[in-house]
């Protein structure tokens, strides 16, 4: 899977909430790599607007007060644009909706509670995965998930489900390191054991690695 190289990425915001939007847009303004080109508080709005086509992501509120709800409105335009990069926003933990989005394989995407965006930091990860095709889970979901009896992901050490936690929250394998304080190498090493493990084929050049692994994450486990 081809990663985009891009210094600035252009994002569209949806949320009905005006307050919420307001404060998205000014959050998303402190980071010079992300320019808002628009904000919508109706996903017709979006729509109808041809310059939403053109984007690399779109930050969407699931729970829309409308007829079509976030998660219809992200299968519209990705429809229209299959490389859109999608951030749903949730005020609630939706294990219905990781699972959903899980069966469908999709990529290019993240799932972040709306409390989480206050930090800037896991809001701009969450963009640049879901842009770069990644699958970004919110820390907060993915501290409360646990690995289901007799699956693989049971069986792997603990500091392999570490890495693997925050491979699904996003981090690269640097940003892994130096939240673990080890060498980035180690983390190579790990990650090359990591996917042996699940049987994942790191060479298939029909698959993205991380996705695969972040993916079966996702399978093998459940909310505590």
């Amino acid at each position: 899977m081809e990663t985009r190289t891009r210094s600035t990425i252009d994002v569209v915001v949806v949320e009905d909430e005006s307050l919420y939007r307001d404060m998205l847009q000014r959050a998303l303004e402190q980071d010079p790599g992300i320019r808002v080109i628009a904000a919508y508080g109706d996903p017709h709005d979006v729509l109808a607007d041809h310059a939403a086509l053109s984007v690399d992501a779109a930050i969407i509120d699931i729970e829309l007060s409308s007829d079509l709800n976030g998660f219809e409105l992200a299968m519209r335009l990705r429809r229209r644009s299959p490389r859109l990069g999608v951030v749903f926003l949730s005020n609630h933990r939706e294990e219905a909706f990781i699972a959903a989005m899980r069966r469908r394989q999709m990529t290019g995407w993240a799932y972040l509670l709306k409390r989480s965006v206050a930090d800037l930091e896991t809001l701009i990860r969450a963009i640049r995965g879901a842009v770069d095709g990644l699958i970004v889970v919110d820390p907060a979901l993915v501290n409360a998930l646990e690995p289901r009896p007799r699956t693989t992901l049971s069986q792997l050490t603990p500091r392999q489900r570490d890495i693997l936690g925050l491979m699904a929250q996003g981090y690269s394998n640097q940003a892994i390191a130096e939240r673990l304080g080890i060498a980035t190498k180690s983390v190579e090493n790990h990650m090359h054991s990591l996917l042996m493990r699940l049987e994942i084929d790191s060479h298939d050049p029909e698959i993205h690695p991380r996705v695969a692994a972040v993916l079966r994450y996702l399978y093998e486990t459940r909310l505590k």
